[in-house]
């Protein structure tokens, strides 16, 4: 229910924006008003390098006729209709190894039309360390991605494109200036990482990188929060045994129960969450018998009151 704050320098109010906010606007959630969102910009840049912002660069660059054949919310339809957006930036502060994409939703930003899709080839260099981590057998889905972004990077963008949507690695976010001309530019430091694989760590180079910018969107990881009535160690997850949460001195709550991004953090597809979700219910259907036994009757009393 609640998103990593990204706290940007000189950003005016709903400048900086979350991830969850947006995803929820074009999902149609109830409590997102219609107009909450202003697409009469040129410039966004999104932090993240997950499916999340994947999921938001496809929403912003694609055109508006092949999106109104998706189940997409009519009040986001009308106004990405009427959207002035022209270039979409993907930052994240790591290196293309370490990104979260997936090959396939990766895959289907190189197949936007009327998108001229850019990466710069020096971002693809690896150092040693991230080598090592690519050749790891566990790093399949990290080589499908590098192979998807050189072709990429190699290739020619369309001239006649309506939009631009650029990839960019190891860049962390400082600031946001305006110019005299009334340009608004986010500042950002070049990082480079360094020590041994699996442990490597960021430093900045001292290189500050400039972007124009009107608006950014943050998808830089969600939080469970508590709910009201319970006292529940939240982080990216909340900790359990099989989808059975787990109370502060480590024994399961009865009748608690979690499964998705609540229970493992904001991580995997649809296809994971289903099997969590599966695991939950095994969960649930084993502990029945110790379930508390409504009076019978009781439920059917409550529904004609």
């Amino acid at each position: 229910q609640a998103d990593e704050d990204l706290r940007i320098a000189g950003a005016e109010p709903g400048r900086v924006r979350a991830a969850r906010a947006l995803v929820s606007w074009y999902n149609g959630v109830p409590d997102v008003p219609a107009g909450e969102f202003d697409l009469q910009q040129e410039d966004v840049v999104i932090i993240g390098n997950g499916n999340v912002a994947i999921d938001i660069a496809r929403i912003l660059c694609r055109p508006v006729k092949e999106l109104a054949a998706t189940d997409i919310s009519d009040r986001a339809l009308q106004a990405l209709a009427g959207s002035r957006v022209r270039r979409v930036h993907l930052v994240g502060r790591r290196g293309p190894v370490q990104a979260k994409f997936t090959p396939r939703e990766l895959r289907e930003l190189g197949e936007l039309p009327g998108v001229a899709l850019r990466v710069a080839a020096e971002d693809l260099q690896l150092g040693d360390a991230c080598e090592t981590e690519l050749a790891h057998p566990a790093a399949d889905s990290a080589r499908r991605n590098l192979e998807l972004m050189r072709a990429w990077a190699e290739r020619q963008p369309d001239p006649a494109a309506q939009r631009e949507l650029h990839l960019h690695f190891g860049l962390v976010a400082q600031a946001m200036a305006q110019d005299a001309q009334g340009q608004r530019w986010l500042v950002l430091q070049r990082m480079r990482m360094s020590g041994a694989p699996f442990a490597q760590t960021l430093r900045p180079s001292g290189e500050r990188v400039r972007l124009r910018c009107d608006l950014v969107i943050a998808s830089i990881g969600f939080r469970v929060t508590s709910l009201p009535g319970l006292d529940l160690r939240c982080g990216p997850g909340l900790p359990n045994l099989q989808g059975r949460v787990l109370g502060e001195d480590g024994v399961p709550l009865q009748g608690l129960y979690v499964a998705g991004w609540a229970r493992r953090g904001p991580s995997g597809v649809l296809g994971t969450n289903r099997a969590c979700a599966q695991e939950t219910v095994q969960a649930m259907l084993a502990d029945r018998s110790l379930w508390p036994q409504p009076r019978a009757g009781a439920l059917e009393d409550l529904l004609r009151r």
